[in-house]
């Protein structure tokens, strides 16, 4: 009998063991899931965060591009309007010449 108690005991310390074991990996379980939730919850603030610095990023690119294009738009304006200048210059220039060539050669 007595070895049937000896079993008996070292059987029920065994399964308090196994439950204690249980029971710690269903705490670390529980924390690590608290742990993810929080991890998952920082994830979706930062997600939200990320699109609108982007969207941020988007607009300024946008609207310095836009500027670029106006800047150019204006440069060539200016060349445009340079250019018929030249145009007009050499004209006259010719115009000039033919009229100097016509009273040198009369």
């Amino acid at each position: 009998m007595i070895s049937n108690r000896n079993g008996i005991i070292c059987k029920s310390k065994i399964s308090e063991e196994r439950r204690k074991k249980i029971a710690d990996l269903l705490k670390a379980i529980e924390e690590r899931l608290q742990s993810l939730e929080s991890e998952k919850e920082e994830l979706k603030q930062y997600q939200k965060w990320d699109r609108s610095k982007r969207g941020l990023e988007c607009a300024i690119c946008m609207a310095e591009c836009e500027d670029a294009k106006k800047r150019i738009d204006d440069i060539v304006a200016k060349m445009n309007g340079t250019t018929q200048k030249i145009e007009q210059f050499e004209n006259d220039r010719l115009t000039l010449t033919e009229s100097i060539q016509v009273d040198f050669y009369s």
